[in-house]
């Protein structure tokens, strides 16, 4: 894809980030994670406030793809926070135990994978 056209999906998919339908917001993260483009990084890290779970952890695997070490400290602080929490008192309420571990799992991935970016000053 040419890079006119991969910037023309970019905003198409931030502007789907703001979509009524679930399915169109899980679709734009999932896309953006796929098409690497750190523009898109403030937008999914605002997404990271998406009233679906699912659409939540679609954003926190889209980057963990993107790796962008501007993201450290945010997604340590979903760890340290209440992000995560069977109470509800996270943004979105109580994640269901097993997507809030998984989500865990792949936020320390997300890390992980912007920490390694940041040491090869990617």
């Amino acid at each position: 894809m040419d890079e006119a056209r991969r910037q023309q999906s970019v905003d198409l998919c931030i502007e789907m980030l703001a979509e009524k339908s679930v399915h169109m917001r899980r679709t734009a993260a999932w896309e953006l994670g796929s098409l690497g483009d750190r523009r898109a990084t403030p937008h999914l890290v605002a997404a990271l406030e998406d009233s679906d779970w699912e659409c939540r952890h679609y954003v926190v695997m889209a980057l963990g793809r993107l790796a962008d070490p501007m993201t450290i400290p945010v997604l340590e602080a979903l760890l340290a926070g209440d992000y995560l929490a069977e109470d509800g008192g996270g943004i979105a309420g109580a994640a269901p135990r097993k997507l809030a571990d998984h989500l865990r799992d792949d936020i320390l991935y997300a890390i992980t994978c912007a920490a390694a970016a940041q040491a090869t000053g990617e």
